[in-house]
Parts: C-alpha cells; sequence; structure tokens
C-alpha cells in the first residue's frame, strides 16, 4: 500500500478563513483531481477563495480485486455496474477512509477555522466515502455542522443496509434533517456508475 499524499492549495492572501476539503474517484489521485477542479475554478483571480485553503487526499495505492490491478482507491468494490453487489467487502476500506479524512477536518478545526467554513466535496466513490465521514463527524458533533457538503456522481453503499455500525446509513435517519448546504449531482451519460443510482437512498431524496 502507499503513502498516502495531500495535495494541498494554500489560500491566495496566505490567511486561512475557511477550508474545502475534496476527494476524488478511483483510480485518481487528489494532485489529479486539483488540476482538474482548478480548470473550472480560476482562484487566484475570484476573491470569494481569497482566504480559502484546498485539500486534496489521495486515496491508498491496492490490488483492486474487481479489476486485479493496482490502483488508488478509498475501498475495493465487487462491482462498479452495481457497486451495492458485496457490500462486507468496502468496510475495512471505507472505515479506514472515514477515519482518515475526519483528521484533517478536526485538524482545521483545531487550527481555528469553524466548522461553518468547511466544505467537503466529493466525486465518484469519493462521494460515497465523504458521505459517509459526514455521517460520522455528525455522531461525534452533532450540534456543529460543516459548512456544506458536494457530491457528484456517486451512490451511498448501506443505504438498505448491509454494512455493519456506522456505516449503515439506515441508521441515520436524521440526516435529511441536518442544517447545513448540499449539493447532490450526477451526469446523465456517466458511464461507469449508472445516473439512477443516486436516488437509491434516501439521503438524496431528503436533502435535493
Amino acid at each position: 500500500m502507499a503513502t498516502h499524499s495531500m495535495h494541498v492549495v494554500e489560500p491566495h492572501r496566505k490567511i486561512t478563513k475557511s477550508t474545502v476539503i475534496f476527494l476524488h474517484g478511483r483510480g485518481s489521485t487528489g494532485d489529479d483531481f486539483a488540476e482538474e477542479i482548478f480548470e473550472g475554478i480560476n482562484i487566484v483571480n475570484n476573491p470569494l477563495f481569497d482566504y480559502t485553503k484546498w485539500l486534496f487526499p489521495t486515496a491508498p495505492t491496492t490490488r483492486s480485486e474487481q479489476s486485479n490491478m493496482e490502483l488508488t482507491e478509498w475501498f475495493d468494490l465487487a462491482s462498479t455496474s452495481n457497486p451495492h453487489n458485496q457490500p462486507g467487502r468496502q468496510v475495512g476500506g471505507l472505515t479506514r477512509a472515514v477515519n482518515r479524512i475526519l483528521l484533517p477536518i478536526d485538524e482545521e478545526i483545531q487550527q481555528g477555522i469553524p466548522a461553518s467554513n468547511i466544505i467537503l466535496g466529493s466525486m465518484s466513490q469519493g462521494y460515497v466515502t465523504a458521505v459517509h465521514v459526514l455521517n460520522s463527524y455528525l455522531l461525534l458533533h452533532p450540534n456543529e455542522p460543516l459548512g456544506g457538503f458536494v457530491g457528484i456522481s456517486g451512490w451511498v453503499p448501506g443505504a438498505t443496509g448491509g454494512l455493519p455500525g456506522q456505516l449503515n446509513m439506515a441508521r441515520a435517519g436524521y440526516f435529511g434533517k441536518i442544517n447545513m448546504p448540499v449539493l447532490l449531482t450526477h451526469s446523465e451519460d456517466d458511464e461507469v456508475i449508472e445516473a439512477e443510482r443516486r436516488n437509491q437512498h434516501a439521503w438524496s431524496q431528503a436533502c435535493v
């Protein structure tokens, strides 16, 4: 397993007042995902981001049982066409990923950034991980929601059960009642995760 890395983009004004943590999809890296994100966002000349730090963690490199090759992934999958298949295979990696991403959230808060000024963003498999990060964070800090959540082209394993403990989204009945902005979106022509997967969990139905 490769050493985890974090691509960090410091604020243009050198002072941090808000933080965005963005999780990439399967097979990508924090460096590559940052480059893709900033192709559409000019943070240097946009005053909205003058005091925003961007964090792009990279998932560990593991040998995927599904593809029989080494790649970066937050957890292993039995099938990308049916990501709800064999949810037990996802538990170990997903649990480690959740615990890992909770760390920079706590670190930013300890450095004086209010939770309300921290945005958690994600795409594809990173979306899946980020939803569970948010779920775990809210279980620990129910009265301190983050500033917002962005999920792009993903799904939620465990929405109908099948995952143990904090990873079972069926437990999070309060999830649709969180007092924070949420943006969930999915490309209609996504060739990896079919668009109908976006409607297979009650959380997205409650939040959008």
